[in-house]
């Protein structure tokens, strides 16, 4: 019998464990039997949000579970097999210090884009302690902007996105962490030659985790990753530069002079983006490279000359 079969089964079977402890081990043992990744961690996520928990920590393992939890347990692990992301099953996510509603195919924010949000603070915090003018470029779900907007009151925080879901889980999200008169949203593509967003023709700082996977590496994405998030916000093009350079362009006029453009790029980018600026925008300067949390360089700095 098929594991989706076995399943659909569960909560009828009268034998079926009712303990946290064993429900968690036999999940994951199915998980994993199936080859989803994160077996372990996929069953914890899971199982601690249909008891009302952050994580299994804070959980009793020796807690039976109600015929209720059972069932909204097991409808759950039926959607991860499938390979829906624990994000979207669950319907929210942290980043930062911030919890984020999560919705279908709202790019998911990742671990690395907090080290982002790290640097970005760190200059800010030291060229423009009394408040800058920030444009974050591709919003998704407001991860950036708005983590930025908890942390910088001061701030003038503007998010666009090309991407109408995007812009309206944004402004959910602002609503419901109490930041909706913190930062607007609008619903736009930049472009060279975009002007006057939100009634601001320039930025002190532009910050961008923009599509940036070749066309060609599409198809060798995760399940999770290629079956339910927008394809929008990840495929930069046949170079996976396409989006990178209408930021930049944009940021030519857009940024104040030594405004900074933060951007998130893959990790074969840095050195083109770097040969592209040397020849074709001398109004930028390609501060640096910048490592995440794997020692990896993901983030690269530049500045309006």
């Amino acid at each position: 019998m098929k594991v989706e079969q076995q399943l659909r089964s569960l909560p009828k079977m009268r034998f079926l464990p009712r303990k946290v402890k064993d429900v968690l081990a036999l999940s994951s043992r199915i998980f994993e039997r199936q080859e989803v990744p994160e077996p372990s961690s996929s069953a914890c996520y899971l199982l601690a949000d249909v008891m009302g928990h952050k994580t299994v920590t804070t959980m009793n393992m020796q807690t039976i579970m109600t015929q209720k939890h059972l069932e909204q347990f097991w409808d759950f692990c039926r959607k991860r097999l499938k390979r829906e992301p624990v994000q979207y099953i669950i319907g929210e996510w942290d980043f930062c210090d911030i919890t984020l509603k999560m919705k279908p195919p709202v790019l998911i924010p990742r671990r690395e884009t907090e080290e982002l949000v790290n640097l970005v603070e760190e200059e800010l915090n030291t060229r423009f302690p009394n408040g800058a003018t920030v444009l974050d470029v591709g919003c998704g779900s407001g991860a950036i902007s708005l983590a930025l907007a908890k942390h910088r009151p001061n701030d003038r925080i503007m998010a666009v996105d090309m991407s109408l879901d995007a812009c309206c889980l944004t402004r959910e999200n602002a609503k419901m962490l109490n930041l909706a008169d913190r930062v607007a949203i609008h619903h736009l593509e930049v472009e060279a030659g975009t002007i006057g967003i939100g009634g601001c023709d320039k930025f002190d700082m532009i910050i961008s985790n923009p599509p940036y996977i070749r066309n060609d590496n599409m198809q060798q994405l995760a399940p999770e990753v290629a079956w339910y998030e927008d394809h929008h916000a990840l495929c930069g093009g046949m170079s996976g530069m396409e989006t990178i350079r209408k930021v930049l362009l944009f940021s030519c006029s857009a940024l104040n002079i030594n405004g900074s453009l933060w951007l998130e790029v893959a990790l074969d980018q840095p050195h083109v983006l770097q040969r592209y600026v040397a020849r074709f925008l001398p109004m930028l300067r390609f501060v640096g490279t910048y490592t995440d949390f794997s020692n990896r360089l993901r983030f690269c700095k530049l500045k309006k000359l």
